[in-house]
């Protein structure tokens, strides 16, 4: 998982502990339990789209978070115009000198899945991942992210170089 990966690998080698986490687009996700966990920080999640069972993450957070997580969420999203809406919105909640980690699946991971599984496409070249359920996947590698923060007008973000990344199907 990327925010293990971000943990383990990256906060916690250079004591980086944040106090407050929002795990932003959460579904059914249970990071935030976890950061609160291992790292006591006041955690929680939130998405604007709840799953069944999990309607209590619908209410949007009233403060800002020393981390925000956006793991797997610009994925879903089919426009160009909604993933920076996305992102603008995640990044309303971080707090001044906070961190933004935002991981996608890889445009590599999800094109190869596309043309395995005959997925269709949508007029915005997102795949079609399932029809019934009106899902879409769009990959993007780490240049996309960086572009689409740009696109967005977030001026005030600064992409980091990490150590490596979770793994080869992940782009963050």
């Amino acid at each position: 998982a990327p925010s293990k990966w971000l943990l383990e690998r990256v906060l916690n080698p250079q004591d980086i502990r944040p106090k407050s986490v929002l795990d932003f687009g959460c579904g059914k996700s249970h990071d935030s339990e976890i950061w609160a966990q291992q790292t006591g920080a006041i955690a929680r999640g939130y998405d604007l789209y709840p799953h069944t069972g999990f309607e209590y993450r619908a209410q949007r957070p009233k403060q800002v978070f020393e981390l925000v997580t956006m793991n797997f969420v610009l994925n879903v999203l089919d426009s160009e115009q909604e993933r920076i809406d996305a992102l603008v919105d995640a990044a309303n909640f971080v707090e001044p000198g906070g961190l933004l980690w935002v991981s996608t699946r890889s445009k590599n991971h999800i094109d190869k899945q596309g043309l395995q599984k005959g997925w269709g496409k949508t007029i915005e070249g997102s795949w079609i991942s399932s029809p019934a359920k009106g899902t879409v996947q769009f990959g993007m590698d780490q240049s996309h992210i960086i572009d689409l923060v740009h696109k967005a007008g977030l001026q005030n973000l600064v992409a980091e170089g990490l150590p490596g990344k979770p793994n080869s199907d992940t782009g963050c």
